[in-house]
């Protein structure tokens, strides 16, 4: 079983893990809110990607549990629109993948409207299979009008690197 670990609000990981759910027929793959109250609890378990979706400020006292499961991951998304201060990223990752609006992150929005978010991996990826998933944009229908578009790329990432097809609608 991969455990993927997310570091952000409430709401988003609520979002975000229960679209997995819908989404994915898989029971190897189980989410985490990582939160301050829980960290020192579960820095023993292997989690296999972490998605860091806020600043990590309110981890200062937590820094040794959080840099050990740093230190113990495959996979760590960042949010590129945010400043991350105080952390020290393990060097030997095997992928660190940057997304947001920025346009030097990893995967982006190409373009948006109120209907569809065009979205685009703008450098190479390996993902858990060891597959190279190479530069490409996708298109997704935003039906649901209240999604917002960190959990859109967060989502899109996880996909990616665990060989899921995402849907074309949100």
């Amino acid at each position: 079983m991969a455990f993927i670990g997310i570091i952000g609000n409430n709401k988003d990981f609520n979002f975000i893990k229960k679209f997995i759910v819908k989404n994915i027929n898989r029971e190897n793959l189980s989410i985490i809110n990582i939160t301050k109250e829980n960290i020192c609890n579960i820095d023993n378990v292997k989690i296999e990607t972490i998605v860091i979706n806020e600043k990590l400020n309110k981890f200062k006292k937590y820094g040794i549990s959080l840099n050990k499961i740093l230190n113990n991951c495959k996979y760590i998304v960042v949010n590129s629109d945010m400043e991350i201060k105080d952390i020290t990223f393990p060097a030997k990752l095997i992928e660190f993948i940057t997304y947001g609006l920025n346009q030097k992150s990893t995967i982006t929005i190409s373009s948006i409207t109120d209907e569809n978010i065009l979205l685009s991996i703008q450098r190479n990826i390996t993902n858990k299979n060891s597959d190279i998933i190479e530069v490409q944009e996708k298109n997704i229908f935003l039906n649901n009008k209240k999604v917002k578009v960190y959990s859109i790329l967060i989502l899109y990432t996880i996909f990616t690197l665990y060989s899921i097809p995402f849907p074309s609608e949100i």
